[in-house]
């Protein structure tokens, strides 16, 4: 039953609404939600880092570093951020428009763009971002051992309780 519900949960995550509705439910999750944010903005500053450090134009480089984001919610946040930049806008100027990018990326791309090193900047967000996701994640496991411990000890006093029924009948049938 387990197994199935899994299995069907999955497949409903596939469909458009049910997949926008859970991306943006794990974010509201404390831990887990920070967990996915940070991966997702690590994972699009080590993008764009790279392209623009191999050259690539900034749009060009933008619209790569919007396809990598694998939440939806993040993704269609920070979108329309290709036109903000046909506008003239600076890359630091228009990710604040999106409510998920932290000021510390924010603060960083602007220092990067007043010193014309934006790909190290970018790169620096993402090694901190990925150092606060192990954080996160070792924070995460952490919470998960006591739980397991104690779902563990309920299997095996179960058991015993059992074993001790068992006995019990058989002694009173004697």
């Amino acid at each position: 039953g387990l197994a199935a519900l899994t299995a069907l949960l999955l497949q409903l995550r596939k469909e458009g609404r049910v997949r926008a509705a859970f991306d943006e439910w794990i974010l509201c999750v404390p831990i887990a939600g920070r967990i996915v944010l940070l991966s997702n903005l690590a994972r699009m500053a080590r993008t764009m880092s790279i392209l623009m450090r191999s050259g690539v134009h900034l749009l060009d480089t933008v619209s790569i570093g919007v396809r990598v984001i694998q939440n939806r919610t993040i993704s269609q946040s920070i979108a329309g951020l290709a036109g903000e930049l046909r506008q003239g806008q600076r890359l630091s100027n228009a990710l604040g428009h999106s409510r998920h990018v932290p000021p510390f990326m924010l603060r960083m791309l602007a220092v990067g763009e007043e010193t014309g090193e934006v790909h190290k900047m970018l790169e620096r967000v993402a090694e901190r971002y990925e150092e606060d996701l192990r954080r996160g994640i070792k924070r995460l496991l952490s919470l998960f051992e006591p739980i397991v411990l104690m779902v563990l000890g309920l299997f095996v006093a179960a058991i015993v309780l059992l074993m001790f029924l068992a006995i019990m009948d058989l002694q009173s049938g004697i």
